[in-house]
């Protein structure tokens, strides 16, 4: 197959759908219009920045023999998430001894038919792990606070990365997540994953959490069906605005825009 490069439809060369791009659609296909279709893409911000130092330090402890710790000294990354993640990091490693790395930030990009219509699936995976039965536990690094909203939008991306690697030939069937937030201070949050038969926790001593959750067969099944209707939406160039008083003006870019809209309507 030959795919465009861009995330705008083609019906001769397809489509490119990134977690993230899926993720705007399934939000708010308007937010996808102005992002992957007229391209005012905004300036990273600091949250995004501090981000990517992040997920670098543990991409490269995953890949070497350091640890968290000692590649954020190497680096010079001197946030206190990186002390928390390599917490979190040794307490996984002690839980799950006989995990073996399979792959850290990984670039994949599948290429699949979804509703008659060519799609280049594309991720960059934070960690895949094997364990000793063979089964795949998906990982997902998350900066930032840890509320109940976020881990449902983060199970939507690791869904989302789980059928990317399915169409690719792995074996996926019995699969796990494991999401590791070392910012995350909210205990209800914690309890609550904790209090699930599905779920186990990891603390840290003073922030973050790392969950393990055995893939939900209903929430990703779910998941397939709004990637086909995303597929579906942008190709039909249906691009409606999905208005909130609180989300929009608090972290849309492109807020004052789709405001003026709704005041005139």
């Amino acid at each position: 197959m030959t795919f465009d490069s861009s995330y705008a439809p083609s019906e001769d060369l397809g489509l490119r759908l990134s977690k993230s791009s899926f993720g705007t659609y399934d939000k708010c296909p308007r937010s996808y219009w102005w992002l992957y279709i007229e391209g005012m893409n905004p300036p990273a911000n600091d949250a995004m920045i501090r981000g990517s130092l992040i997920h670098q330090v543990l991409e490269d402890s995953l890949l070497s023999t350091h640890t968290v710790r000692e590649v954020g000294v190497l680096s010079n990354v001197t946030d206190p998430a990186v002390e928390a993640l390599d917490e979190l990091m040794e307490e996984i490693y002690k839980k799950y001894p006989d995990w073996e790395l399979i792959e850290a930030e990984y670039k994949h990009e599948v290429p699949t038919e979804i509703g008659g219509r060519k799609v280049m699936l594309v991720g960059k995976i934070d960690g895949v792990f094997r364990d000793a039965d063979g089964r795949l536990i998906i990982c997902e690094l998350k900066t930032g606070e840890l509320g109940s909203s976020k881990v449902s939008r983060t199970r939507k991306e690791l869904n989302f990365y789980r059928y990317m690697l399915d169409i690719a030939g792995h074996d996926v069937e019995d699969c796990y997540y494991m999401v590791i937030a070392p910012d995350a201070t909210n205990t209800d949050v914690a309890l609550k994953l904790e209090s699930s038969k599905r779920k186990t926790v990891l603390w840290g001593t003073m922030t973050g959490i790392a969950y393990v959750e055995k893939m939900n067969k209903r929430s990703y099944n779910t998941t397939v069906d709004k990637v086909a209707l995303a597929v579906e939406g942008i190709f039909g160039e249906q691009w409606p605005k999905n208005w909130s008083e609180y989300y929009c003006p608090e972290w849309c870019a492109f807020h004052l825009a789709c405001e003026s809209e709704v005041n005139e309507e």
